[in-house]
C-alpha cells in the first residue's frame, strides 16, 4: 500500500524544500502497528490514572510526568489516526 513520507532535498539555493516521497508497506505491518498504538494510549491513560491518584500535581515534578503521559495519549491517539486512514478503515471514537 503507498503511503506518502517526506524527504528534505537541497535546491539549487541551498534552501531545503519538501519533496514527497511514496513507499509500499505491507497491509499487516499496519495493521500491527495500528494495534501498537492503541497499546500505548490506552497504557499511557492507566498509568496517568494511577499517577494522577497516588502523586497528584501539586508538585512541579509531577505535574512535568502527567504532562508527558498526556502528551503520549495524544501522539498515539493521532498515529491511531493516521494508520486507520492509511488502511481506509472507519475512524472510532477514542
Amino acid at each position: 500500500m503507498p503511503h506518502e513520507t517526506s524527504d528534505f532535498i537541497s535546491g539549487s539555493d541551498q534552501v531545503f524544500t519538501h519533496q514527497p516521497t511514496f513507499c509500499s508497506v505491507d497491509k499487516e505491518i499496519l495493521i500491527r502497528a495500528l494495534s501498537a498504538a492503541e497499546e500505548a494510549r490506552d497504557f499511557a491513560v492507566e498509568l496517568l490514572g494511577i499517577h494522577d491518584t497516588n502523586l497528584g500535581r501539586t508538585l512541579k515534578r509531577h505535574k512535568m510526568m502527567a504532562e508527558e503521559f498526556e502528551k503520549s495519549i495524544e501522539k498515539a491517539a493521532r498515529v491511531q489516526v493516521e494508520l486507520r486512514t492509511a488502511l481506509g478503515w472507519p475512524q472510532r471514537s477514542v
